[in-house]
């Protein structure tokens, strides 16, 4: 591993990079194109900050089945920082009826969001409405119509089959009725104004659609403990699909990631700054004031600085064209993040 960062970043040292800071960041991204007849459970996703794997009840495949074997939940963990602006996407596809019924019953959903908790087993306290996974910002869609209609959530102990506790009905006055149809949802978490102000703003589309309506405006979070994203479905009314779940994250902070010495630049000269923070947290702040060392360090946006970060921090300084102007980092530096690798240096900067 030494090796191979000292060769990295080797093809660093002939200049700097210049990395705009409105760019989303790519947090989890799964297509869903493991082996049929799979269990989701265990598996990894597409992309992950970590070593994250799915926690999903037995309904769930590798290939994006949801079989019609009961109720139950697929998520991964994930805790929300403050300052960013987190995008959850979810398509789902070929909706059939089950049984003897000649079309998907009402009594089923699929849904997708923001959560609290995490099961690997099929019931009805594992899908978002109660007992140990609990949606906080999500929403549903339906495989009919009797009662209630397709909803969106906000807050801890909603139901899924009534359109209050939390939820309301999508606004968008085509897509509220639209059921059992390929649909692609999102959820947008606005955590920029710090802790007690997170927003959610829900969306969603036809999949032969352009652009996503919203269905539910922008309102503020009546519970944060987030810790983990996903889907669900309630029931065996139908089955489906789920064919890509991807989450962005967008820093709105004024600081760019990466520039560790905060001169505006991601470049080599970010190396030696980026050394302290993983080796001396408290000399970084000594050396930096101001400035926010999650903002900055925290590449991997898992909400910690630690040697995670390192690979990515490799991936941005030698990203893209390199011209001139950064200066050749010590070779001390070098050594020191290949050895961080090795050895993991031990500090943690946490965000909540």
């Amino acid at each position: 591993m030494l090796q191979a960062k000292q060769l990295l970043l080797s093809a660093a040292v002939c200049g700097s990079l210049i990395v705009g800071s409105a760019e989303a960041t790519i947090v989890f991204s799964d297509n869903f194109d493991g082996p049929f007849a799979t269990d989701l459970n265990g598996l990894a996703p597409d992309i992950a900050p970590g070593a994250e794997l799915w926690v999903a009840a037995p309904t769930f495949d590798a290939d994006g089945t949801i079989e019609d074997t009961g109720g139950g939940s697929a998520t991964l963990a994930f805790a929300p920082a403050d300052g960013f602006v987190y995008t959850l996407d979810a398509s789902f596809r070929n909706f059939a009826a089950t049984g003897t019924t000649a079309t998907p019953v009402e009594n089923d959903w699929v849904a997708m969001g923001f959560i609290n908790g995490q099961s690997s087993i099929n019931g009805n306290n594992e899908r978002f409405v109660s007992g140990n996974v609990n949606g906080i910002a999500w929403m549903l869609m339906r495989g009919d119509i009797t009662a209630v209609s397709n909803t969106a959530f906000s807050g801890l102990s909603t139901s899924g089959t009534q359109s209050n506790t939390g939820g309301t009905p999508w606004s968008d006055p085509t897509l509220v009725n639209t059921f059992a149809v390929d649909i692609d949802m999102r959820v947008v978490l606005d955590t920029s104004g710090g802790t007690g102000t997170w927003n959610a703003t829900w969306y969603a589309k036809l999949a032969a659609d352009s652009n996503y309506a919203e269905v539910r405006a922008t309102e503020t979070l009546v519970d944060e403990a987030i810790n983990s994203i996903g889907f669900a479905r309630s029931n065996t009314g139908f089955t489906a699909s789920i064919t890509s779940f991807t989450l962005d994250a967008e820093a709105t902070s004024s600081f760019l990631l990466g520039d560790t010495n905060n001169d505006g630049t991601v470049d080599t000269l970010d190396i030696d700054p980026f050394v302290l923070l993983l080796t001396d947290p408290a000399g970084y702040a000594t050396a930096f004031p101001g400035v926010d060392s999650l903002a900055v360090g925290d590449i991997n946006m898992d909400t910690v600085v630690d040697t995670l970060d390192i690979d990515p921090f490799v991936a941005l300084l030698t990203a893209g064209s390199l011209t001139g102007g950064g200066a050749v980092p010590e070779p001390g530096s070098i050594v020191l993040l290949g050895l961080a690798g090795v050895a993991g240096i031990g500090f943690v900067v946490r965000r909540k």
